[in-house]
């Protein structure tokens, strides 16, 4: 069966696959990502076990990752109870996952496609209070995958559903009308490719009956296809040993291989099912231009400019951050009575991407007083360590390696330093051993800098006494949340995670390490209407593709133009519609090439793509040609 579904690229050296006709038993498969030849992709992937063991949501906070409680009741639910969950909301791009039923009319070559609701029960015309608890674990996986991206995770349908900002991802079913035995599907490119349906699928019914682990992997790796990822595979030399790589067998797994029985399932930096020198680093591609978004701005830091740390009571200290990339480092100032202090950096309980790695230093930040003892079993980073009176400085990072990186919290007890603590927490000694209580003040002169479509930049005068600044945002001036945290003696932000035409209120407040936070007067600010973006793209796929003339060792080939403007054509060839190989290129407006490297007695299989500075086109459909014999001419010897 060919299903011509073309699948956009942006690379020049690739491998393209369709499916042979083979015997398949039935499998729970991760992804069957749509391919550029004719056909979707099968996954091959081992069946997946039942879950073994439970998973224990915990509550979050901003920073403290997207874990949602758990309910124990078992009321039956209407499909608009599924939970408004939003990960980042205002972010550039936005990950839809829909739970309660669609129906797309056209899917390539598939149609009128009815996905049902999200179902463990049996029962798709209603969720369980146990499936909406699954849906709320289910998106705080992804949610997590995401996090380090300017992307809102949500399972409210957005109101642009457009391609460059929606990805939506269809969980339901068991894909039956793929006719495989799949987990989930997607266009490659397809979030920008306005060729493609910017629609994922997840299959439910495959991944050991919706089981939230496996279902939360597909859906992360369904959505990366379409903002440009291909397979992390596993190559021995060239050959390809596993297209869906499970890792080193160290708990870690590419997300974009198979990762269901990995505790922590990452973006990943390795060799793609395109060939064994093709190196995909995951998070360039998502954060690539061609997505129109990047990394999730967070504050920056170093030992001369920290992070506060909250105080309550003046022993109890708390924060919550965001690692972005594996080599970034979170600095915290940290000051301390003489005595035990114990500190905890926690991460989202079972759906965490992060190992944090956590140190602590003096406060120029050159010395390692202690490094934290990390868990096997919930990756929190703990350090239990007897300090002299002074400053120091926490250090929480990914220790610099691919991928480790996602949201953690920050707990722990102190002895409140005093006046007299040289380098405690108000700087220094005042004199005998009296406490002076300082005088607190939030930021004055805020006013708005900067503000178009896409940016809103605000400012306001220093504290000098601060640890830093909060900077609290809201969309109507009386909910508010925090946006960022702003090392001392810095005055300005620039808020990057904005809507076009909306009315945002602004705040500053001031953090003091006994942790008041007097709040400067409110600004607000209106974006302007969104401009049309140039979004740079591939062209578009060629036409009618046919054969001139067939020799035994020459095939001649030639094609109708794309109709985008074209640098020119790249031809390839394949003969087992699995393994494609670039047999030539010509120049535009060249649109036919003679292939001379042919057997005779073979069949071939070619597809033509269009190529710009922008990437190649999706392929063409294919046209299968075979050669004739050889003509041999043989000597007869006469007899007389």
């Amino acid at each position: 069966m060919s299903l011509l579904l073309p699948r956009l690229k942006s690379r020049r050296v690739e491998r393209r696959r369709r499916p042979s006709l083979l015997d398949l038993e039935a499998r729970c498969l991760l992804s069957a990502g749509v391919v550029d030849d004719p056909s979707l992709l099968l996954d091959e992937l081992p069946a997946i076990p039942a879950q073994t063991a439970p998973l224990y949501p915990r509550a979050s906070d901003e920073y403290q990752g997207y874990v949602v409680a758990a309910t124990a009741t078992t009321t039956k639910n209407s499909l608009s109870a599924v939970p408004a969950l939003n990960s980042l909301p205002g972010a550039k791009a936005t990950i839809y996952l829909n739970f309660s039923g669609d129906f797309t009319a056209s899917y390539g070559q598939y149609s009128s496609i009815s996905t049902p609701a999200y179902d463990q029960d049996g029962d798709p015309t209603t969720f369980s209070d146990s499936e909406l608890a699954s849906i709320r674990q289910i998106w705080s996986y992804v949610a997590e995958d995401y996090a380090p991206f300017n992307v809102n995770v949500t399972t409210v349908a957005p109101a642009n559903m457009g391609h460059g900002a929606t990805q939506k991802v269809d969980i339901g079913g068991d894909g039956s009308w793929t006719h495989q035995t799949v987990g989930g599907l997607c266009y490659v490119n397809s979030f920008t490719a306005q060729s493609l349906p910017n629609i994922s699928f997840v299959f439910p019914g495959r991944l050991a009956n919706g089981d939230p682990k496996y279902t939360g992997d597909a859906a992360s790796h369904e959505a990366g296809h379409g903002f440009g990822l291909e397979h992390q595979s596993k190559y021995s030399g060239s050959a390809l040993v596993a297209e869906y790589y499970s890792g080193p067998g160290t708990g870690v797994a590419p997300l974009m291989g198979n990762s269901y029985l990995a505790r922590r399932s990452i973006w990943w930096s390795g060799p793609s099912d395109v060939s064994s020198t093709t190196i995909q680093n995951d998070e360039s591609i998502i954060s690539s231009a061609n997505n129109g978004f990047s990394f999730r701005q967070v504050a920056s830091s170093s030992a001369a400019s920290p992070l506060p740390l909250a105080i309550q009571g003046g022993t109890s200290v708390g924060a919550s951050g965001l690692i972005v990339l594996g080599q970034q480092q979170d600095f915290y100032r940290l000051d301390v009575g003489a005595g035990q202090t114990t500190i905890k950096v926690s991460v989202p309980a079972d759906v965490n991407n992060l190992s944090p790695v956590v140190t602590l230093t003096d406060a120029s930040g050159t010395t390692t007083v202690a490094t934290a003892t990390v868990s096997t079993t919930d990756f929190s980073a703990t350090l239990d360590v007897n300090l002299a009176a002074g400053s120091y400085r926490l250090v929480v990072s990914g220790g610099g390696q691919y991928g480790n990186v996602g949201t953690y919290s920050i707990s722990g007890t102190i002895v409140a330093p005093s006046t007299t603590d040289g380098g405690g927490s108000l700087g220094g000694s005042l004199g005998g051993s009296a406490t002076v209580a300082p005088v607190r003040v939030g930021p004055s002169r805020l006013a708005v800098t900067t503000v178009d479509a896409s940016r809103v930049g605000i400012s306001w005068s220093d504290v000098p006494d601060g640890a830093g600044f909060l900077v609290d945002r809201s969309t109507d001036g009386v909910s508010w949340g925090v946006l960022a945290a702003v090392g001392p003696g810095l005055t300005t932000f620039l808020d990057a995670n904005v809507l076009p035409s909306t009315t945002y209120f602004y705040r500053v407040r001031t953090a003091y390490p006994d942790g008041g936070t007097p709040a400067s007067p409110t600004v607000q600010a209106t974006t302007a209407a969104a401009a049309i973006p140039f979004i740079p793209a591939p062209p578009a796929a060629v036409g009618n593709v046919s054969v001139v003339s067939r020799q035994a060792q020459r095939v001649v080939l030639t094609w109708t133009p794309s109709t985008s403007p074209v640098s020119g054509y790249q031809v390839e060839r394949s003969t087992n519609g699995k393994r494609w190989t670039v047999v030539g290129q010509v120049s535009a407006p060249t649109t036919d090439f003679a292939d001379a490297t042919v057997a005779a007695n073979r069949a071939y299989t070619y597809r033509i793509r269009a190529v710009n500075p922008y990437g190649l086109s999706p392929a063409s459909r294919t046209l299968r040609v075979t050669t004739p014999r050889q003509v041999v001419h043989l000597m007869r010897r006469k007899w007389r």
